[in-house]
């Protein structure tokens, strides 16, 4: 079992630790027996009951790629709370001395034995690609939905809800119990995605007049006066009284902002915008995790965030992360992963949003594991409430 766990951590790129270095106790501390089963309560979309339930679908039905949530065992989940606390208290000898994800991964990462024995258990029910992120608490694989079913013992189902088709487990997951300690959870199986606030009132065209725009539509001044304008990127710095930043020489420049969308973009349009608001030459960089989506209809979302950050921070570096996901992974899941394993980015903006019930508890833990990873390594993590 010794190779075995060294050869599957050495195959997925893992740093196969020094002996050393100690190694936290392990998790699991039976053997896997697939008949002693460990419910994972709340599992099933509330979404599903209001939807038409069309029935499963075929064994060979690809599912695509999916994410299974790890625990730190407890001495080491403490050991990271107590390091985020002195890595935010000035003074402390912590104080922003900011980690790697690859440091979060083997300091408080669970053992390589545990690991090894979730990687092995993945391979064995025939999934592939599966990948070990670098903060150590998350699995990525990919598999059909016979390969869902053999391992969580749930059915992936077709869905109809406001006339469109979705794909959800229909069952309450579950995982063998000598795995329990170990498995925090799996990502929601369901394609059930946070969506954006944004309202579009209309479309606006661009006069003769250099830095002009005409809007097409109007909207009422609720405190009279005449019709609301569009708003552009010196009416953001007059507002907020940005200008004597800007004035100071503070732009954004030696930052990078991270975008976490669903959507690809065509840059050649946010290069005309930077271009008509007289903003410096400074084009964003699309980073694709997995399959691109392509241009959506989220796009409209995609480019207000890219533009708007630029716009605000003119000298800064932005990312635009986004992925194709899966038919029961939602997109943002797996382009937050890439931002925060990335690095690069020293603030991560998210807009799109989606209930917390909804999201179920593995969605829940997921979100919250990839801020506090984001925290440890000094990236600032900004969701909107709305738009």
């Amino acid at each position: 079992m010794k190779v075995l766990a060294g050869a599957l951590l050495v195959a997925l790129g893992l740093p196969v630790v020094a002996a050393a270095q100690t190694q936290p106790k392990s998790l699991i501390a039976q053997a896997v027996d697939e008949t002693r089963l460990a419910p994972l309560r709340g599992s099933v979309s509330p979404v599903t009951k209001s939807a038409q339930d069309e029935g499963a679908v075929a064994d060979s039905f690809q599912a695509g790629r999916m994410l299974l949530l790890l625990n730190r065992p407890p001495e080491r989940e403490a050991a990271l709370q107590q390091k985020l606390r002195a890595l935010h208290t000035a003074g402390s000898g912590s104080y922003h001395a900011w980690m790697t994800p690859e440091q979060i991964g083997m300091q408080f990462g669970p053992s390589d034995a545990d690991i090894a024995a979730a990687v092995e258990w993945l391979h064995g029910h025939e999934f592939s690609g599966v990948r070990v992120s670098k903060g150590r608490t998350l699995v990525e694989f990919s598999g059909t939905a016979g390969a869902v079913g053999a391992a969580f013992h749930t059915r992936i189902h077709a869905y109809t809800l406001e006339g469109e088709r979705h794909y959800a487990n229909a069952d309450q997951i579950s995982i063998p119990q000598a795995l329990a300690p170990l498995i925090r959870g799996v990502a929601p199986l369901n394609d059930f995605n946070a969506r954006p606030t944004l309202v579009s009132a209309g479309k606006a065209t661009i006069t003769g007049a250099p830095g002009k725009a005409r809007a097409e539509w109007t909207v009422p001044n609720p405190n009279g006066g005449g019709e609301l304008y569009i708003f552009a990127p010196e009416d953001f710095a007059t507002q907020y009284d940005v200008t004597p930043l800007y004035q100071a020489g503070v732009d954004g420049k030696g930052q990078t902002i991270g975008i976490i969308n669903e959507s690809n973009i065509d840059v050649a349009l946010v290069n005309a915008y930077r271009q008509l608001f007289h903003l410096p030459v400074n084009s964003p960089q699309v980073v694709v995790d997995g399959s691109d989506i392509g241009v959506t209809a989220d796009s409209v979302e995609a480019y207000l965030d890219v533009e708007e950050a630029g716009a605000v921070a003119p000298g800064a570096t932005i990312y635009l992360y986004e992925s194709g996901g899966s038919v029961v992974a939602d997109p943002l899941y797996l382009a937050a992963l890439r931002a925060v394993e990335d690095n690069q980015a020293s603030v991560l903006s998210l807009s799109f949003s989606g209930c917390e019930g909804d999201l179920l508890q593995a969605g829940n833990q997921l979100w919250s594991s990839l801020w506090e990873q984001a925290s440890a390594q000094g990236q600032t993590v900004v969701v909107s409430a709305g738009d």
